[in-house]
């Protein structure tokens, strides 16, 4: 399992069982973050399952739904990293252009270089959730629809859980 996927589970749980709460959720995966533990967390909570892509044409980028029902849904998407917010921002218009209610991304990583946080704030993502994983820029702690997660809880507790010999997989079961 991949670090990043860790610390995705491990914070983001509690604001993903919020969203989720909601009726009428859809768990998307995007592009390539297609891992086993995030198809299992979507199939737990009892939302729709779907995916969006980019389709492959010779033209301009184009995202598609890939599979799923999403019209009428709260769409909630994962990812690891994002970094310029291209394919997040376009699979979010995609979900809506597909009738979804809203969606919300949750990513480990929030790099956000260059106008990524403009195209994040002019957006179809009512909320994108990151960790402070990385110092945020101005630019993201003013946007209106970037919220922050603080990964020091997480890392105390498995610094603790080091220190006394206890398991620290068993904080992302």
């Amino acid at each position: 399992m991949k670090a990043s996927s860790i610390a995705l589970s491990g914070l983001q749980a509690q604001s993903l069982r919020l969203h989720a709460s909601a009726h009428n959720v859809a768990n998307v995966l995007t592009d390539d973050f297609k891992s086993q533990r995030i198809d299992l967390q979507a199939r737990a909570s009892g939302g729709v399952q779907a995916s969006v892509g980019q389709v492959d044409t010779d033209g301009p980028l184009r995202f598609d739904l890939g599979t799923g029902e999403v019209a009428g849904q709260h769409c909630i998407m994962v990812d690891d990293i994002v970094d310029s917010a291209g394919t997040l921002c376009n699979a979010a218009d995609a979900l809506v252009a597909a009738g979804a209610r809203t969606v919300a991304a949750y990513v480990t990583h929030g790099v956000l270089s260059g106008g990524s946080v403009a195209r994040v704030v002019s957006s179809a993502l009512e909320e994108l959730v990151i960790t402070d994983s990385i110092l945020a820029t101005d630019a993201v702690r003013v946007a209106p629809n970037v919220r922050r997660i603080s990964i020091a809880p997480l890392m105390g507790e498995a610094i603790r859980r080091i220190s006394t010999e206890q398991s620290v997989s068993s904080l992302f079961d």
